[in-house]
């Protein structure tokens, strides 16, 4: 695993979640490169402040063509958007269903997989890693399985690495 030292500089510029519970827990997001990526949460700390994300580069066209349908119904919100929020616009449902599709199909090609630990990707990030092919394949297997490790270390990285380890 390769560490390196991101503080106080947001991950992401903005994102948009497809799921939330006192942050984003699942979404998609565009780096301040401009590249965009499918993030999930994988681990979090007992008080769900400091949280773990699993990171894949997935290609702009895709996160692009969700934010522009999504534009026709609701007004975008950012840096954290989290569409349909309050349950008022019905006509989103069908967008994110079609959008979750082809994002599967994507993630079933994942290879490169980062982690990167924040509290929601936008407001500062303490660290992120690269994974080893093996921690990778184990990690996305995680996110697959819809597992959120709970961390009871400061030492979340290595906390989580040792659970999907064993």
């Amino acid at each position: 695993m390769a560490i390196s030292s991101v503080v106080a500089t947001p991950y992401c510029e903005s994102l948009i979640a497809l799921e939330y519970y006192d942050g984003p827990t699942t979404g998609v997001g565009w780096l301040p490169s401009k590249e965009t990526i499918y993030f999930k949460l994988v681990g979090w700390d007992r008080e769900q402040w400091q949280r773990l994300f699993l990171t894949i580069p997935i290609e702009s066209t895709l996160v692009n063509d969700l934010q522009l349908l999504l534009e026709e119904y609701e007004i975008k919100k950012l840096p954290i958007w989290i569409p349909n929020a309050r349950n008022d616009v019905p006509q989103t449902a069908p967008i994110l269903a079609t959008f979750r599709a082809r994002l599967e199909e994507t993630l079933k090609h994942a290879k490169t997989v980062s982690i990167v630990e924040s509290r929601d990707l936008v407001h500062g990030v303490s660290r992120v890693a690269s994974l080893s092919d093996t921690d990778s394949t184990l990690a996305l297997s995680c996110a697959r399985a819809n597992r959120v490790s709970t961390l009871l270390t400061k030492h979340i990285f290595d906390d989580f690495l040792a659970q999907i380890r064993s």
